[in-house]
């Protein structure tokens, strides 16, 4: 793998273990990435577990970053991602009680069967106007 490639899997590995608003995140794994590319500059081949094993776990390194993040804006965007996360659930349970509602409604609004006879008492003799 080349030393590009293997960089941007690790930065993609530890942007999806941070835990911040997008923005933040592109700025942060910029400076990431910067620093890898030129502490790995003159390696020929690297793989993803040479960086690991050199700079530590994705994990702990988005801690690490992760913890150069003002605590006030990482608790406005947990919270952010708590009432959005709130919003789909009650959306979802309306969603599910109106559909619930709505084959209740049609269930009983449905004919099952219909019947009707048609009886005829007398012959009417219909007359013809174009002979």
């Amino acid at each position: 793998m080349t030393c590009d490639a293997a960089v941007r899997a690790y930065c993609r590995s530890v942007g999806g273990a941070l835990r911040l608003q997008k923005n933040r995140k592109k700025e942060i794994l910029a400076g990431l990435r910067r620093e890898l590319e030129e502490r790995f500059s003159g390696a020929g081949t690297l793989t993803v577990e040479d960086i690991s094993a050199e700079v530590g776990p994705y994990d702990v390194v988005a801690d690490e970053l992760m913890d150069s993040v003002p605590a006030e804006e990482r608790e406005q965007y947990l919270s952010w991602q708590k009432w959005v996360s709130r919003g789909v659930i009650i959306a979802l349970v309306v969603l599910l009680v109106a559909s619930v509602a709505f084959f209740i409604y049609t269930g009983k609004s449905q004919i099952a069967r219909a019947e009707e006879k048609i009886t005829v008492d007398s012959v009417v003799a219909i007359p013809n106007y174009y002979s």
